[in-house]
């Protein structure tokens, strides 16, 4: 005997034979020999050695950099955006502009080069002492 329905009144679920369909039936597996069992699993355990290696060597290129005067955040963050796929360059680039339009709207651009370069040319258009908008 199955388990009691949330809502008696509702009608018995379908059973539609497929296997792994019921909640309770394990999903299908593929039969391997130990060999090939074998075989993934030394694949994955020399894999993710490689990936400890990695991280270790990657980590004493960083500490090299830090001692010689690099910033190691700045580092990481020039590697991540030279290994962008254009897709992830496009995403970054539209929300960087997202977040320079808000700052620009909040008027906290002003203290920069861009915002300093924006109010000369605000003034030489002929806005002479105006204030300059804040958006």
């Amino acid at each position: 005997m199955g388990r009691p329905r949330k809502n008696p009144d509702s009608p018995p679920r379908k059973r539609t034979g497929k296997i792994g369909s019921g909640r309770n039936q394990p999903p299908t597996t593929i039969q391997l020999s130990n060999s090939g069992l074998e075989k993934f699993v030394d694949r994955l355990e020399r894999l993710e050695t490689e990936r400890r290696d990695a991280a270790a060597a990657i980590a004493e290129v960083l500490v090299e950099a830090e001692q010689v005067g690099f910033n190691k955040k700045a580092l990481r963050a020039i590697v991540k955006r030279r290994l962008e796929t254009p897709e992830q360059e496009a995403a970054r680039l539209a929300t960087e502009e997202a977040f320079d339009d808000m700052l620009s709207k909040l008027g906290m651009l002003r203290d920069t080069p861009l915002g300093e370069a924006a109010q000369m040319a605000f003034r030489s258009a002929g806005n002479g002492g105006g204030e300059f908008p804040a958006a």
